[in-house]
């Protein structure tokens, strides 16, 4: 990995960890992030959204990132990130950058009133349709997000709290990226 990329993902490294997550419990944890690799594997991004169902918006396919944003209603440190998130989104959408819920709640229900409760206008799918999705895989801990190219490469993983940070992280990708590309 590239020095430069790497280097200001080690400064969110106390903000990582110093957050507080809750732990999924196994028995709302459906599949293993390997299952929902394979699943994925050699299907474009456009055609894995295909097969999934937002219940909150229409996910926008053509998109150039995307995250993945594993949170609940029952989860108080997701909570407690989602009124910030719900805001971001309006701007990130702007960007090209969509974000989609992959619900750990019970019920469809239950996630549609934690959005609502937060005017949150992103798109949420259940956790077994997450699993379908290019560079998906279940962290263990929420609030947690996955940061993908539109092609399902993984970008960085962590934290729900790395979503404030969305623009800076895939600039840095960006550009280490673009120098790679240069270089060959």
């Amino acid at each position: 990995m590239n020095a430069k990329f790497l280097l200001p993902l080690l400064s969110l490294f106390p903000l990582i960890t110093a957050a507080p997550m809750v732990s999924a419990q196994e028995s709302n944890i459906p599949g293993t992030s390997s299952e929902g690799d394979q699943r994925s594997q050699g299907a474009s991004m456009e055609e894995c959204l295909s097969q999934v169902k937002s219940f909150n918006g229409r996910i926008n396919k053509r998109a150039k990132y995307y995250i993945y944003l594993q949170s609940a209603s029952w989860c108080g440190p997701c909570q407690q990130e989602m009124p910030e998130i719900a805001k971001l989104y309006r701007k990130m959408k702007r960007k090209g950058v969509e974000i989609i819920l992959c619900s750990l709640d019970e019920t469809t229900e239950d996630a549609k009133r934690f959005l609502k409760a937060h005017k949150a206008k992103f798109p949420a799918i259940m956790l077994d349709d997450a699993e379908k999705l290019p560079g998906f895989f279940v962290v263990g801990a929420i609030p947690a997000a996955v940061i993908v190219t539109a092609s399902g490469e993984n970008i960085v993983t962590g934290h729900g709290a790395i979503i404030k940070d969305w623009k800076s992280i895939i600039e840095e990708w960006e550009s280490a990226h673009a120098t790679e590309d240069d270089a060959s």
